[in-house]
């Protein structure tokens, strides 16, 4: 699939159980695949077709997303699909920011789908700037 992130270790090199150990190794897991991300998209952002407009990688959603994608390994593996979930996912609807961390930076939160993975979007106050916020498996 285009731009999907290419690594020099494969899907089996996951931690499958669920283990303290096994989420942490995951969650390092996760960061490498980031950083992978980022040296093939330096501008730190894709297109989405269904916004009409770019969706920006930044430290808060990469934080988040490795917090929630590491608890499982379906979820771990779906950063294998980060190009392809943020310019391919389709709009679901708005919610409204829940957490301190989100109203914090944004105004509110957009849901969006691709395949089996739910992608969350913060639009900020002051640019109104789509913002990657959490990418996860649909349980």
């Amino acid at each position: 699939m285009e731009n999907e992130i290419q690594l020099e270790f494969d899907e089996r090199e996951i931690a499958l159980g669920d283990s303290q150990k096994d989420i942490k190794a995951r969650e390092i897991f996760i960061i490498q695949l980031y950083k992978c991300w980022e040296r093939e998209n330096p501008d730190k952002r894709i297109y989405n077709e269904s916004l009409k407009d770019f969706i920006y990688v930044n430290s808060e959603g990469k934080r988040e997303t490795t917090h929630h994608a590491a608890r499982t390994c379906l979820s771990t593996l779906a950063l294998f699909h980060l190009s392809d979930i943020l310019k391919n996912a389709e709009f679901v609807t708005f919610d409204e920011t829940k957490s301190k961390r989100q109203k914090k930076s944004f105004e509110k939160m957009i849901i969006m789908k691709r395949n089996e993975y739910k992608l969350t979007v913060g639009v900020t106050k002051t640019e109104n700037k789509k913002i990657q916020y959490c990418i996860a498996l649909i349980e």
